[in-house]
């Protein structure tokens, strides 16, 4: 296990610190989620790419 935040630009980690205190959710939980839709974003694409006929 890694701990991202450590390497992360102050900005980022302001927004994230942000964000959850916005939304109620806890770091973990915001990062999971965020990352989960962004990598299953980037299959789909890459496997609707596959098919794509020009």
């Amino acid at each position: 296990m890694c701990h991202l935040a450590q390497d992360w630009k102050k900005n980022t980690y302001e927004k994230l610190c942000r964000f959850c205190e916005d939304s109620g959710q806890s770091k973990t939980v915001a990062v999971e989620r965020v990352l989960e839709k962004y990598v299953g974003e980037y299959y789909t694409h890459k496997e609707n790419s596959l098919y794509d006929v020009k």
